[in-house]
Formats: structure tokens, sequence, C-alpha cells
């Protein structure tokens, strides 16, 4: 069972989420990995393979971007008990979007005929838009990568007036519930897509949604 750890704040950010994980550490043997949002929506990520003890020894060596005193800021810490994909850095949380705008962490256990039957519907589409062969389209064998980038695909999707199959009746919930931000809506049209037989608890983040903190749970306590 992984372990999450989100801030939200001014101050010492990187420090209470450090501290937390270090507190998780027996729910997360494998590694650990830290992101760090500024106000204005940039963001840096350091992984390891290891525990937190060693995640704090790599920020000593490869120090986050200095934060301006007083700007709000998010910290997304995450320690991961590998159950899908090797123990590597590659894998180890947050992962990130195709682009690189959009953060996830996860604890959960999956669906892997789903996640995988995702996995490969977006190798097709990033092809189908031009992404070269010699090019790969995912960067891990994590399928916690799939929700990420599918969060950034329905975002293009909808975006250019595509809808994703099946999508029109749970878009008009989202009307009905007058959710019209179009990170929020692809974020929650991805979850709802990959919910059967998944189960999880995620923390994510959007550089589009700047000082937003997005928390989804599903069969998975937060």
């Amino acid at each position: 069972m992984c372990g999450i750890v989100c801030f939200y704040g001014r101050s010492g950010g990187v420090r209470h989420v450090l501290e937390a994980l270090e507190l998780l550490s027996y729910r997360a043997p494998d590694s650990s990995g830290i992101a760090v949002i500024g106000q204005d929506g940039q963001f840096a990520v350091r992984r390891v393979v290891g525990t937190s003890k060693d995640l704090a020894s790599k920020l000593a060596e490869q120090p986050l971007p200095n934060l301006q005193p007083g700007d709000v800021q998010v910290v997304m810490g995450h320690g991961r008990w590998a159950m899908v994909g090797a123990v590597n850095e590659a894998n180890a949380h947050p992962l990130l979007d195709r682009g690189r705008n959009r953060i996830a962490c996860e604890n959960g256990s999956h669906n892997a005929t789903l996640m995988l039957g995702t996995y490969a519907e977006q190798e097709r589409w990033w092809r189908e838009r031009g992404l070269p062969m010699n090019h790969s389209v995912h960067r891990s064998n994590n399928t916690t990568e799939v929700i990420a980038y599918e969060w950034e695909r329905i975002s293009y999707q909808l975006a250019e007036g595509e809808n994703p199959t099946d999508s029109p009746p749970f878009l008009n919930r989202l009307d009905e519930n007058q959710i019209s931000d179009p990170e929020e809506r692809a974020l929650r049209l991805a979850m709802w897509r990959l919910r059967q037989g998944n189960a999880h608890a995620c923390a994510l983040y959007s550089r589009l949604r700047p000082g937003t903190l997005f928390v989804t749970s599903h069969h998975k306590p937060v």
C-alpha cells in the first residue's frame, strides 16, 4: 500500500511532507518522490529508489527551486509499495503526463485489462497525432501513468470538440452540477472512464489550474 501526503500553505511544505512520508515509511519501502509547485504554477519533481530518507539526501544534492517567501505552495509526496512495474526511478511517483503539465500520485489497485487497454489506446492516439515511431509515448510501465495521460488526452479531446467514447451522459451530469472548468471536467471524465474494477485514491495537479490541488477517491479512503 502506497502513502500519499500533500501540503497546501505558505511555508515549510517540503519539511512537513518529508516528515509525514517518514511516518508512512512502513507502507512505502520501494521508492519515494516529491513535487513542489509554486504560485506561478511551475513545478519541480524529484524521485528516488528508496525511502524518504533517501529522498531527503537527493534533495540535499539536487535542491528544489527556491520559492518566494509568502508564496502559496503545493507539495505532493509519495512513497511507493510496488505492485505493478519494476522498482526503479521511472516507475516512482509523482508521475507526469506526456506534456509535463499534470502530476499524479496514487495509492491503488488496478483492473489490469482496463488499464493496459487504455495504455494501448493512448499509444495509438499519440501515433495518430503524428508522434514518430522512434519516440516513446509513455515513460514508464507503471499503470498509474495511464491516469495522468488519460487526463491529458481527454483535455485535448474536449478542447477540440471531440467527445470521448460513452462520455455524453457523464458530461451532461457535469453540466447539471455546473462544473465548467475544462481541467476539472477532463479529470472527472478520466477518473470516471477508469473506474471499472479499480480502487484508488489520488492527488493530482495541473499547471493549467495554478493553486489547485485535486483529490479523488474510488473505493479507497482519503
